[in-house]
């Protein structure tokens, strides 16, 4: 499942998730564990739909801070394409990306492939 990943919600509520484990972490809550291999299959499907809608579907999903030039590189993808290269820069493995937009793995690489494509040729002019 590759590294814990660890993302800062509203406040100062954190979220961390290390393999099939979420956390959610508040100052002044005690931490709280949850197992996902605990949830049925329907429910998992609902938990990942809640997680889609809040990181993948928001306005702007990535990082405010990045370059104009690079956000212009990422809205130019397609939706499925930008959302493999968002997915990958959270460092999910090909697997988890799979499970994540309910696809075969091969999809996913064949739409990441090409979203990395796009975006070298677009950046270009960044090469080294």
């Amino acid at each position: 499942m590759g590294a814990p990943q660890t993302y800062r919600l509203s406040g100062e509520t954190t979220l961390r998730i290390d393999g099939f484990v979420l956390t959610i972490i508040h100052p002044e809550q005690q931490e709280s564990l949850f197992d996902l291999n605990l949830l049925d299959a329907e429910d998992r499907r609902h938990l990942l739909f809640l997680l889609r809608e809040r990181w993948l579907d928001a306005e702007r999903p990535w990082n405010p801070r990045l370059g104009e030039e690079i956000e212009a590189a990422l809205m130019s993808l397609s939706e499925e394409a930008r959302t493999v290269v968002l997915l990958d820069l959270e460092d999910l493995s090909e697997v988890d990306m799979a499970a994540v937009l309910e696809c075969p793995v091969g999809t996913v690489k064949s739409r990441l492939a090409r979203a990395r494509a796009a975006l070298r040729r677009r950046l270009r002019d960044y090469a080294r």
